[in-house]
This record gives structure tokens, C-alpha cells and sequence, in this order.
């Protein structure tokens, strides 16, 4: 963080937050080589599961789609393995809005559909919500405009209900 305030004024407010953003990614590769030289416990997979999410959302932020998405499918695949449907439908969502911003909508919207049905069924209103969200904008941007609607205000209404809109929906 005093690296990119001291960059600022030298090269702006986007570059230097680009290179924080590198330096972070570049904290959490190196960690990860230390968790591999280490035997595998699920304190471990935990804290590989973290630092993938983590670079996931860090390429995605500086538009490194493909690294982006490598990063959060190995988010995904541990997630899994862990059996933690929140970091798995955190996981289905981010790589739903890595192919959003590609415009490759049939990929967006299958990860979208994927995060929903778990976050549904998890009760986990943070997960729905965004789910609806990232669908209505698929829906939209192929000028299905009605639907697209329905998806934001339903993912409005558990935005500001929580857990009880999200017993109130079915998909």
C-alpha cells in the first residue's frame, strides 16, 4: 500500500494501482510455492483455496482473463474437493463474470445457473444475489430485456430481504 501511494503522483492513480495489484499477486504465487513444499492437510488446501480465489479476483480486476480464469477454476476444483458450496459458488460466479466481461454469454450464463442452484440451496443470500445479477446482465446484453428485469429484481429483493427472500424464490 506505501508503494502505490508513493507511485501516484509519478504515474497516476490506475498504473499504481496495477502494480499493488502485482506485488499482491506476486506475495500470494510465492506463498503458494511454500504450501506445496509442505504435506498436504486440509489447513493447507484452505488457506491454496484462499490464495487462488484471492488471484482470481486480482487477475480479473487488471483484465487478465486467462490467468483469471485458471486461478479460479483451481478456486473451484479445491472448493470441491473441500466441500464448501460457498467457495464453490463463489467460485461458478467469478468465472461467470470473467466470460461476462469476454462476452461469451451460453459460458456466463451456465456458471451463473450453477451458482444459483448452490447458493439456493445453501440459503446463502450474498450468493443468490449476485447470481440473479450476473444473469439479468447475460439476459440484457442479448436483449432479453424482459427477463433480464425479473433476474435484477429478484436479485434486488434478496439483496435488501436476505435469507427470507431467498426461501420466498424458486428458479
Amino acid at each position: 500500500q506505501k508503494m502505490t501511494k508513493a507511485l501516484r503522483p509519478l504515474v497516476g492513480d490506475t498504473q499504481a494501482k496495477k502494480v499493488g495489484k502485482d506485488i499482491h499477486k506476486f506475495k500470494l504465487l510465492h506463498e503458494l510455492n511454500k504450501l506445496t513444499d509442505q504435506t498436504t492437510s486440509p489447513d493447507i488446501e484452505r488457506k491454496e483455496l484462499t490464495a487462488y480465489s484471492t488471484l482470481g479476483n486480482i487477475c480479473y480486476s487488471i483484465g487478465e482473463w486467462e490467468e483469471a480464469l485458471e486461478y479460479s477454476g483451481r478456486a473451484l476444483h479445491l472448493g470441491k474437493q473441500l466441500n464448501d458450496g460457498i467457495k464453490v459458488s463463489e467460485a461458478y460466479r467469478h468465472i461467470g463474470h470473467i466470460y461476462k466481461r469476454r462476452s461469451e454469454w451460453d459460458d456466463a450464463l451456465d456458471n451463473f445457473k450453477k451458482a444459483l442452484t448452490i447458493s439456493h440451496l445453501l440459503r446463502h443470500p450474498a450468493g443468490v444475489s449476485d447470481s440473479y445479477r450476473g444473469i439479468g446482465y447475460v439476459l440484457w446484453r442479448r436483449g432479453r430485456y424482459e427477463e433480464a428485469e425479473f433476474k435484477y429484481s429478484r436479485a434486488l429483493q434478496v439483496a435488501k430481504d436476505g435469507s427470507r427472500a431467498v426461501l420466498s424464490f424458486e428458479f
